[in-house]
């Protein structure tokens, strides 16, 4: 298949059985198939999936195109292999999943978030399941948009920290950016994916992260987690390095005898003796610390409280760089921006994060451990269609842009199914756009109305928010295309939760008076203070400093 869609040489039957017999013998279960200029014709790319599927009806087979159809052959490749290579488990886990709940009694429809911001049906997410990929933290998202726009926030850094990781991401003016790649594994040495992902950003740094000193006794915490199993040392599941969450234990922050609501008790003292054998001794070895009288390591005495503090504010600053990411560094002022957090670790680190970026305000949503999963249910039905476009940004281009993007609508309504003509999806569009002969490109919605000099200007507004500056006089470019169909369904209200009364902190209320105080080591300098707690706080309430 040549560039531009001619084709140059079909597949040969002979050639296409030999590969049969191939796949036969090595017993593969599942096969991606990708050719290079399969983006502009992808006539081949069905031919050969069709011989396979007809002859192997057990092997899983997907093709390229079927998930981009992009130039970017690299990136195109690494999608489908990835599709591939998690396919076949994703679908029989669907098709598990559907059955059981059938058995249940369950009469409705199922349906799967989408790493798009949107759901997806089970078909599909058996037939794509790359459009996963990061569709938990994405439903968090998505959740912490509707509660913004309830609480009447329209710019938001939305911040979730859980066991392992810290995910955070922009909403602007009530919108959150979308992505065309994801690099799973990291940018150094990754695979990457070409899908319509909301824009995220996220660190090694979770409850779960470990915490380490190194030979040189410089202390680190991540990207190594405990996970959930064994888990922080407290749990007292096997776990034998310290955690961040074991810091927050020694700190006062998390009480050992009220965690999960009394439901789990932690083990405080086996944080203790794991952080004076694997930090503080570290430390005294790294920096030949030894006790005066008879040289022998003497740590039995050890403050751990400004040790546990120190493993807090490593791992802040990675979690700030994060931020610091999707704001300062994308032109963004996180004064104008309130902190949503969420996540097992979220409220935790809320305050030191927004005090370390600058950010003004923090909101707390009710369910805040598992706004993820309570975020999905506000997601809309969602489906996108793409196609190279490599074209200038000229006058003349306007009308072949405004065909294709009519296309692209169709083909964007038909990944609905029978939800397309129930639900009447609304379409938008987006553009991937460069300068000619710059490797990157940018992402933008667009208006196949609009005119050259528009988007034009818009591009140009976008890339200086983005780099610190333009470059007017040079030409700039379509790379890809996209056309987005999404259809509302019935979500919950949020009101009950933003409605509540206001209460001003001097006002008397069950809801201003502690359960208990307990000591914490906080403040900046630290110190063991006696912090007020609270068994609860009605959602919407404000509280003070006092």
């Amino acid at each position: 298949m040549a560039a531009n869609g001619t084709v140059l040489k079909a597949p040969e039957p002979q050639a296409l059985d030999a590969l049969i017999e191939q796949l036969r013998t090595l017993g593969v279960e599942a096969v991606a198939i990708c050719f290079i200029n399969a983006y502009a014709n992808d006539a081949h790319e069905r031919e050969v999936a069709q011989w396979i599927i007809e002859r192997l009806p057990e092997v899983y087979v997907c093709t390229g195109t079927d998930l981009t159809r992009e130039w970017y052959e690299y990136e195109r490749a690494c999608t489908a292999c990835a599709n591939a290579f998690v396919g076949p488990q994703m679908g029989r886990y669907a098709h598990a999943l559907e059955a059981a709940l059938q058995a249940g009694g369950f009469s409705g429809r199922s349906f799967f978030m989408g790493s798009g911001g949107g759901a997806i049906s089970l078909a599909q997410a058996a037939r794509q399941p790359i459009r996963l990929v990061e569709s938990g933290p994405v439903g968090g998202l998505v959740g912490a948009a509707a509660y913004a726009r309830a609480l009447g926030l329209a710019n938001v850094v939305a911040l979730d920290i859980g066991g392992t990781t810290a995910k955070c991401a922009l909403i602007k003016d009530g919108g959150f950016d979308v992505s065309s790649t994801f690099w799973i594994g990291g940018y150094e040495r990754g695979m990457p994916i070409r899908s319509s992902i909301i824009d995220i950003v996220e660190v090694g740094a979770g409850g779960g992260s470990i915490a380490f000193v190194d030979e040189l006794g410089r202390m680190h915490v991540g990207p190594r987690s405990a996970g959930s199993r064994p888990g922080p040392v407290a749990y007292g599941r096997g776990g034998i390095e310290p955690t961040v969450t074991d810091a927050n234990v020694v700190l006062g922050r998390i009480d050992p005898e009220n965690f999960l609501g009394d439901g789990m008790h932690l083990d405080a003292q086996a944080i203790e003796a794991t952080m004076h054998e694997r930090l503080v001794q570290p430390l005294r070895r790294a920096t030949n610390c030894r006790d005066e009288v008879n040289g022998q390591e003497n740590d039995t005495d050890y403050d751990l409280a400004p040790l546990a503090a120190g493993v807090l504010t490593v791992s802040s600053v990675k979690m700030a760089g994060a931020i610091r990411k999707v704001t300062v560094e994308r032109g963004e002022d996180p004064r104008d921006f309130t902190l949503l957090a969420y996540g097992g670790g979220g409220p935790l680190h809320a305050s030191e994060l927004a005090r370390e970026i600058g950010i003004p305000h923090i909101v707390v949503p009710p369910r805040a451990g598992v706004f993820a999963a309570f975020g999905m249910l506000f997601a809309d039905m969602r489906n996108d269609a793409t196609c190279t476009f490599l074209e200038p940004l000229e006058d003349e281009v306007m009308p072949r842009l405004r065909s294709t993007c009519e296309a692209l609508q169709e083909e964007a309504k038909a990944g609905l199914g029978d939800r397309c003509t129930e639900l009447s999806p609304d379409i938008s569009y987006s553009a991937e756009l460069r300068y000619r002969g710059q490797m990157h490109s940018l992402r933008m919605p667009i208006d196949p109305a609009q005119d050259v000099a528009t988007l034009r200007q818009r591009f140009e507004a976008l890339y200086t928010r983005r780099f610190g500056q333009a470059s007017p006089r040079s030409p700039a470019e379509f790379v890809v295309l996209v056309a987005t169909a999404s259809a509302g369904t019935p979500t919950p209200s949020l009101q009950p939760a933003v409605s509540a009364q206001r209460l001003v902190p001097d006002t008397p209320s069950s809801a201003d008076i502690p359960v208990q105080t307990r000591h914490v080591y906080l403040g900046d300098p630290a110190r063991w203070l006696e912090v007020p707690i609270y068994g609860s706080i009605a959602s919407g309430v404000e509280r003070g400093a006092g």
